[in-house]
């Protein structure tokens, strides 16, 4: 039985797939589409149930536990057809407008606050609305006087209706794709024809939302064996669910709910067992399906007993049946959880494979066949071949595959070189175009090589180099970072020098060399610079940059006098004449050995036109020897700042020489040595300079 109804429906969605491909070179590709559960977390679950002498719509969780009332019109006006807002906040249903009275679409918050807001005034009757993603418009059924049923939309914020078209028949059951630009419904022949004619079953057809006509099936009918009913999407658009069986004996004729792949209509799977199926609806999250149950009471006259739920996941595991009893299910996502719906805008891709394979360079031998293959994430409605301009005819007509289509052209000759241009489009009208030159005959010679490219005489280019970390303690590590590219003949290696240290290697990664410094080196300011060489052996050499490494157990500075600043040792300040005074004190040191700056002051006066005071000390350095260096940001009076300097100190102590100070002040954010130096000071020591051990 199973492979027997596996067989018929494969080939009712066949046939509606392949009708086009035997007539013209251009083939609708209709997915049998549905208004999905739209994705997100799972939230709960309306159906219709029944109250006394009316129905109304009510909710469970997911397990099938908590029953609460949603939508009850009272006495007389039954409420049915549930339908989700995107978002999980609306709930539209169609309700009796008077008791006993027609139906009309209405739509209410999900959580039960308000009144019911009526959208639709029915001719006849409106029912089985389906919510549009962006939220604005419900397609719905509409009644009309002679029997027949056609889908129409309304504009929820006008209120104004329009009609869906694109069918001549009796229509059922819309349901707006996730992308949110077609309509799916059921149709058949209106007036009714008997079978086996064409058009005696409902066969899903797909319309485009905007009123253009039909995207996929063709109104006439293709499947004379089963009537489809209740298609819906996964909430990801990758499968679809529908229900089969025969409308004039649905207890005793073969029927089930059937998976299918959503992009080339192959049937995956059939669904259950949960008694008599249908009304199937995907769970927001895409891994369970919510079901109308109905059991055999009788088997001898076939009587069904009241509807249920029924949740199953695809794996056909139940998960629960029979509670609550309800009918027309519509499952939920939880309010928040569903993202944005977005429109679909990625056209088709096409690809060519020819026999025999091209020549190198491109060229043909022979005339080649072209198999075209055009696949896309929701599936390709057409494929349209040109060659040199004339339309193509595919050799056997268009193949569905996973996602898409494929069709076989043979070419032909006449001439070298000729044009093959196809474009495909899918469901909602993106279309993407390859064009390639198709060339026959013997290829032209090969060119002669290009001449040598002239030797790489131009250096690399490098920028100068960064610190992870500056200053760093004793013991720590930097890294240092340069870029560098050479256009020629590229980068070869670099190495890196600190102080008067061997040169070292560096790692190269992308467009960047690193080195890890610092490591063993004791207290001081080296300077750091990178040698970096391209394959033709030119080198390219930075500036030194400093790397200032500092101890805080090393000793502490301190010192009052004056210099005599001479503009010919190349000092710079207001009014400088190498004869006055320029007068200084200063101390610094580290509090503890964790301390990360040190604490102290420096000023500087240079009579009545220059003084310098510290804001803050940056670090202090007193090497093993006689020098140590203090540098901070300090103002000047009347000069603005801050500004940063550095203090360069020599104690003559230990030899019995004179003691040396040298400022700078640099006209930068952070001092550089290759940076403008503001103001200059230095000379030989009149006064007192200590470095304490």
């Amino acid at each position: 039985m199973r492979n027997v109804v596996g067989q018929q429906m494969r080939r009712a969605f066949a046939l509606v797939a392949l009708t086009a491909t035997v007539l013209v070179p251009s083939v609708t590709y209709p997915v049998p589409t549905a208004n999905a559960s739209f994705p997100g977390e799972n939230g709960r679950i309306a159906y219709v149930t029944t109250i006394g002498d009316h129905r109304v719509i009510s909710t469970v969780d997911a397990t099938g536990g908590d029953p609460q009332p949603l939508i009850d019109l009272g006495s007389g006006r039954d409420a049915i057809n549930p339908a989700w807002s995107w978002d999980g906040t609306k709930i539209a249903f169609a309700g009796q407008t008077s008791p006993g009275g027609p139906f009309a679409i209405y739509i209410a918050n999900a959580d039960g606050s308000g009144q019911p807001q009526q959208v639709t005034t029915p001719p006849v009757s409106d029912t089985d609305p389906s919510w549009e993603p962006a939220g604005g418009q419900i397609a719905f059924v509409r009644a009309h006087p002679d029997g027949s049923n056609r889908i129409f939309i309304v504009d929820l914020a006008s209120l104004a209706v329009r009609a869906l078209g694109s069918s001549q028949g009796t229509d059922l059951e819309p349901s707006w794709s996730p992308e949110g630009s077609t309509i799916a419904f059921v149709s058949k022949a209106f007036p009714p024809v008997p079978c086996p004619q064409n058009g005696c079953r409902f066969n899903p057809l797909i319309a485009y939302a905007d009123g253009r006509g039909l995207a996929a099936g063709d109104p006439s009918g293709y499947s004379t064996f089963w009537d489809w009913h209740h298609p819906d999407w996964s909430p990801d658009g990758a499968k679809i669910v529908a229900r089969f069986g025969q409308d004039e004996n649905p207890p005793w004729g073969p029927s089930a709910i059937q998976l299918f792949d959503a992009s080339s209509g192959f049937p995956m799977d059939i669904l259950g067992p949960c008694g008599i199926m249908s009304e199937p609806s995907f769970s927001p999250d895409g891994q369970s399906i919510v079901l109308t149950s109905r059991q055999i009471t009788d088997p001898m006259t076939g009587e069904l007993g009241e509807p249920s739920l029924c949740v199953l996941p695809m794996n056909g595991q139940l998960v629960f049946d029979g509670t609550p009893g309800g009918a027309d299910p519509s499952w939920a996502a939880l309010p928040g959880s569903a993202p944005s719906p977005q429109p679909d805008t990625a056209a088709p891709t096409i690809t060519f494979s020819f026999t025999p394979q091209p020549e190198p360079g491109g060229w043909f031998s022979s005339v080649p066949a072209v198999e075209v293959t055009a696949t896309d994430n929701i599936g390709v409605s057409s494929i349209r071949c040109t060659y040199n301009g004339q339309r193509l005819t595919p050799n056997n007509g268009f193949t569905l595959i996973d996602h898409g289509l494929r069709a076989e052209f043979t070419l032909y000759s006449g001439g070298t070189e000729h044009a093959l241009a196809c474009a495909a489009a899918d469901l909602v009208g993106n279309e993407g175009v390859v064009s390639m030159l198709i060339q026959i005959g013997e290829p032209p010679p090969p060119p002669p090589p290009p001449p040598p490219p002239p030797p790489d005489t131009t250096p690399p280019t490098v920028y100068p180099p960064s610190f992870s970390a500056n200053p760093i303690m004793v013991g720590g590590i930097s890294t240092v970072t340069a870029f560098a590219w050479d256009d020629g003949s590229g980068i070869d290696s670099g190495t890196v020098s600190v102080g008067d240290r061997p040169p070292e290697p560096m790692a190269w990664s992308g467009s960047a060399f690193t080195a890890h410094v610092g490591l063993g080196l004791p207290a001081g300011l080296y300077p750091v610079s990178l040698r970096v060489r391209d394959a033709a052996g030119n080198e390219a050499t930075t500036d030194p940059q400093t790397l200032v490494v500092y101890d805080p157990n090393a000793g502490s500075v301190s010192g009052t006098g004056w210099i005599v600043p001479d503009p010919r040792a190349g000092d710079d300040l207001p009014g400088i004449d190498g004869k006055a005074k320029g007068s200084f004190s200063f101390t610094a040191r580290y509090k503890s050995p964790s301390d990360t700056t040190p604490s102290g002051s420096f000023i500087f006066t240079y009579g009545k036109l220059f003084k310098l005071q510290s804001e803050g000390l940056d670090w202090l350095v007193v090497t093993a020897g006689d020098t140590a260096y203090i540098q901070g940001i300090a103002s000047i009076r009347g000069g603005g700042g801050p500004y940063p300097f550095r203090v360069t100190i020599r104690d003559g102590a230990a030899d019995g020489s004179t003691d040396h100070l040298l400022l700078e002040v640099c006209a930068c954010s952070t001092f550089v040595e290759t940076g403008p130096i503001f103001y200059r000071a230095s000379g030989d020591v009149g006064g007192q300079i200590q470095i304490q051990r």
